[in-house]
């Protein structure tokens, strides 16, 4: 099952015998080898437990010209992308650290919340810098931009080993922010949990499958996106 096999890739993380943190007053995570998948993890952290109704509540729609080639149309929320640029020098850096002594590591991206935008920004920014970026596993995510941007994204992630996920457990209202009615649009592919988790679908190329999270309205229970595959989170 996807569940297991994405649980079996992260979990070695935890494993992993160098790791540096990366923090900036939006956004937070670290840069770390993974001795035993042999891969260099590229992590960020989502908004607190304690902040996150807030964050909800305060969460503007602002967007914004996306400044890379290619990508012509495409638009990203201020917020998170702004997040990630105050991030972006010490990914570098720290990158280029771990890859000057494992070369041929291939880089794993993923995030939760917050950090799963946060985590989108990044695998554009090291794959138009022709690093080898092989899997993006998000949870929680918002949407970061317009369907553009997705489209650019999508077709990005082509390249990788499996599919660019993002999971979604059940009613999170986090993937339903910022609106569609604003002009936000998310990339594929959707991996949609029912509530205890027991089974997923994953969702069409569209990345805004009604079938899946779109089935539900936005409220402010966050329970479910506190959770993901059994692990707490935040």
């Amino acid at each position: 099952m996807l569940k297991h096999r994405i649980r079996a890739k992260l979990a070695p993380v935890r494993l992993g015998i160098a790791v540096r943190r990366i923090s900036a007053p939006d956004g937070d995570g670290f840069v770390g080898y993974n001795s035993v998948e042999g891969a260099l993890v590229v992590a960020f952290a989502g908004t607190s437990m304690d902040d996150i109704v807030e964050w909800m509540a305060n969460l503007d729609f602002k967007k914004e010209d996306f400044p890379y080639d290619g990508c012509e149309g495409c638009q990203v929320h201020t917020g998170f992308y702004t997040a990630y640029l105050e991030l972006r020098s010490q990914v570098r850096e720290f990158v280029q650290y771990f890859l000057q002594q494992h070369p041929d590591a291939p880089i794993w991206v993923t995030g939760h919340s917050l950090g799963a935008a946060i985590a989108v920004h990044c695998m554009v920014d090291l794959m138009s810098l022709s690093y080898n970026v092989r899997r993006v596993v998000n949870f929680g995510q918002p949407r970061v931009g317009n369907k553009q941007f997705a489209t650019f994204v999508a077709s990005l992630a082509e390249s990788l080993d499996f599919p660019l996920y993002r999971l979604v457990h059940n009613r999170d209202p986090v993937p339903h922010l910022p609106p569609r009615a604003f002009g936000f649009h998310h990339q594929p592919f959707e991996v949609f949990y029912n509530e205890d988790q027991t089974s997923y679908i994953v969702c069409n190329d569209s990345g805004e499958d009604p079938q899946c999270s779109d089935q539900f309205l936005v409220d402010l229970d966050v329970a479910d996106h506190l959770n993901y595959l059994g692990v707490p989170m935040g």
